[in-house]
């Protein structure tokens, strides 16, 4: 079952439990679309990109050099790269994405500047939508007993993870590349694993 954190009745944060991502996924390898599927929503995790991000990639953002891999995020209706944001492509995620370019070239892929596309007639693809991204969420989360799922939580999903493994705010900021930290101060606040030791720690610092 997946978590849900309500903060201060201000901000809900819903996410994902390791379980939950282990059948998703498990969904989506058997899917018609696998390659392209598995690609999209490793990147969205592994770097918390928002829905808008993801679609929005573009072939031109992507530098699959062996020695050093990397995939530009942009914000939406911010095309240039100071508004953007590198990430190292990791090896795993580097051979996903090699992968479906393969197969993305092979459905005429290259009549199109991004890197999802889905078919829109017989021989024309373009640029994956929205409501597209979100029935994928929503099949694949059927398909492994997740209710209530939406693409959004994969953000929120490596906010937290990243904040049980111990990584401060500024570093979640630089991975989720939120504007304002306290955003990401957030995670750590719910999600940091040794909330219990520090609370142990102040109350040893100030007893007498």
């Amino acid at each position: 079952m997946n978590r849900i954190w309500k903060y201060q009745d201000q901000a809900t944060i819903k996410y994902l439990s390791d379980k939950e991502i282990d059948r998703f996924f498990a969904s989506v390898k058997k899917g018609k679309y696998a390659k392209r599927d598995s690609c999209l929503f490793h990147l969205m995790i592994s770097y918390g990109l928002r829905e808008s991000e993801a679609i929005s990639i573009r072939m031109e953002d992507i530098n699959l050099d062996p020695n050093d891999p990397q995939i530009l995020i942009r914000r939406v209706k911010q095309r240039n790269k100071k508004n953007g944001r590198f990430y190292d492509l990791s090896k795993e995620n580097y051979i996903r994405v090699k992968s479906w370019i393969k197969a993305r070239d092979k459905w005429a892929g290259e009549k199109s500047d991004f890197l999802f596309i889905t078919q829109k007639s017989r021989r024309k693809y373009d640029r994956m939508s929205t409501d597209c991204l979100y029935g994928l969420v929503k099949k694949h989360g059927k398909d492994a007993s997740i209710s209530e799922i939406y693409p959004h939580m994969f953000r929120h999903t490596t906010g937290a993870r990243l904040a049980r493994a111990g990584l401060n705010a500024f570093t979640i900021q630089r991975r989720l590349g939120h504007s304002n930290v306290v955003s990401s101060q957030l995670y750590v606040d719910l999600a940091g694993p040794d909330r219990k030791a520090e609370d142990e720690r102040c109350e040893e610092a100030i007893e007498f």
